[in-house]
């Protein structure tokens, strides 16, 4: 019996546009595949798939993926690879299709390269709590989660102020402006 898939965490990079996208994989070391779940409506989903490849990009800063959730804001890169992320896969389109009863894509990647810059830092409780309230707050952009999302984003914000650092704290500034 074989592990089951895992869906990482990462900021796609397509074209000129970044999307914070799960991407889910069966093996983070040996994997040579990814697959990629964006939405219809999703513009960097509609460049990957324009473009046939993008970079998966894994950052360690909260923030990085709050403002690319949350914002308009273009982040500091090189191409599609972002300014001060530790890690990041070159990925290649292989194969898509609408998933069934779902307004997202599953797009079938062919990982290129896995490329490092630096160490990846550990994310500590507040990171965490962090990139689970900008989840969170998607959500509630697309009108999904209501007030028990609104109370979770509290929750998680309560634990980021006992273990985060600034990065962790404008995070959650940007959060809260977003869902207002």
């Amino acid at each position: 019996m074989g592990c089951p898939a895992v869906i990482l965490e990462a900021i796609l990079g397509a074209g000129a546009r970044f999307a914070p996208m799960g991407a889910i994989v069966d093996s983070f070391f040996d994997g040579h595949t990814v697959e990629i779940r964006p939405f219809f409506s999703s513009r960097t989903g509609q460049a990957l798939l324009e473009h046939k490849a993008g970079t998966l990009n894994f950052a360690d800063d909260a923030m990085l993926f709050a403002i690319t959730a949350l914002t308009d804001m273009r982040p500091l890169a090189r191409g599609n690879v972002l300014d001060g992320v530790p890690y990041w896969w070159n990925v290649e389109v292989v194969s898509f299709r609408k998933m069934p009863d779902e307004e997202r894509w599953s797009v079938q990647c062919l990982i290129l390269g896995k490329n490092e810059r630096r160490s990846f830092v550990p994310f500590n409780r507040a990171r965490n709590a962090a990139l689970e309230a900008v989840i969170l707050a998607t959500r509630l952009r697309l009108g999904v989660g209501g007030e028990a999302a609104v109370q979770k984003i509290g929750e998680l914000e309560a634990i980021a102020l006992n273990t985060g650092g600034k990065r962790e704290m404008d995070a959650f500034k940007l959060i809260r402006s977003s869902i207002a």
